[in-house]
């Protein structure tokens, strides 16, 4: 027989559904920390007041925060900064991803730890102001790197003759990269 807290006119209680849900989702944190090997990382520390965007380094100059599309069906659901490299440290500083992704057109940090590098932006992803970015980078909470699916993106210098940037974009599934000349970041 059910406990009296159980049932009441043969309908679970609020308790008993509470109950279910807390042990599931135990259970669940469990699965998922022993199936990887290792427990989740701690959220991102948001960037204080003094933290700033590094505006170059090395090869790169700071082009601006990004929206991540790994949800946008139009974008067909990939990376903003995809076909490249990533990795993620709690050790990430922009010049730890710039040198990463040191030869790659692109270098991306989201999340303050984790680095993508990629030949192209994906074209559906969008320039956000730069408030939009606002994770201080795990390695040095002075420099702002990313926020939840968001990047804060450095382009590699151009070498075209003109002189101007160019920012590559790739629309999803089509293989095919666009360079719109004469777009500058600074």
């Amino acid at each position: 027989m059910a406990p009296p807290w159980h049932r009441y006119n043969g309908v679970p209680s609020i308790i008993s559904l509470f109950l279910q849900l807390l042990i599931l989702s135990i259970i669940g944190r469990v699965d998922a920390q022993s199936a990887s090997g290792t427990p989740p990382l701690p959220a991102p520390t948001r960037a204080g007041p003094s933290a700033t965007v590094v505006p170059s380094a090395g090869d790169y100059t700071y082009a601006g925060c990004y929206n991540e599309t790994t949800s946008d069906d139009a974008a067909g659901n990939v990376r903003a900064l995809a076909g490249g490299n990533m990795t993620a440290t709690s050790s990430m500083t922009v010049n730890y991803c710039l040198s990463y992704c040191d030869g790659s057109t692109y270098a991306g940090i989201e999340y303050g730890r984790e680095c993508w590098c990629a030949t192209y932006i994906n074209a559906n992803s969008q320039k956000l102001p730069d408030s939009n970015c606002t994770d201080a980078c795990e390695g040095d909470g002075a420099e702002i790197c990313g926020d939840a699916l968001r990047l804060t993106v450095y382009q590699r210098k151009s070498t075209s003759t003109n002189g101007a940037n160019a920012l590559t974009l790739q629309g999803a599934g089509y293989g095919v990269g666009l360079a719109l000349l004469g777009v500058v970041f600074g």
